[in-house]
């Protein structure tokens, strides 16, 4: 029985190695070839064995090699701070971070501005914290030279 839901698998190489894909199967004619950041994807008919798939794409193993190995030297984490230099489609662009009650992203030229309430909440919280340090104190000095302890 052929399972319709999407399966991680390997394909081993006459190297010896081995790529992990996910095959995912379709209501379609071709077997097609996906490389993407996430790795290789294979969509395949419903009813075509996973031997025949696998036997298909052996010519096509240079190039998903290749492909592979161009996803990986492109896979960059991205460092969110105010300042850093990112790629978005092919464009360098400066990451300006602000803290907001709403989330929104607008770029300017080659300035993207990233204004999110993750950043707010954690201000908040520091605010409040060293408010209530502040007032704490003030109570503190105001209940002594009155005289109450």
């Amino acid at each position: 029985m052929i399972n319709l839901k999407p399966t991680n698998l390997e394909l081993f190489l006459p190297s010896g190695k081995k790529i992990k894909y996910l095959l995912k199967r379709r209501n379609r004619r071709t077997i097609g070839l996906k490389v993407d950041h996430d790795g290789l994807v294979i969509h395949a008919p419903i009813l075509i064995p996973r031997s025949r798939i696998e036997e298909l794409i052996a010519p096509k193993l240079d190039w998903i090699q290749e492909k592979l190995s161009l996803q990986l030297s492109k896979k960059k984490k991205i460092n969110w701070k105010t300042g850093e230099l990112i790629h978005i489609l092919g464009n360098k662009v400066i990451l300006s971070l602000k803290a907001s009650k709403t989330n929104s992203v607008l770029q300017d030229k080659d300035i993207l501005h990233v204004h999110t309430n993750t950043f707010w909440a954690i201000k908040l919280s520091l605010v409040s914290r060293r408010a209530r340090q502040t007032q704490f104190c003030k109570i503190k000095t105001y209940s002594m030279s009155i005289r109450i302890v």
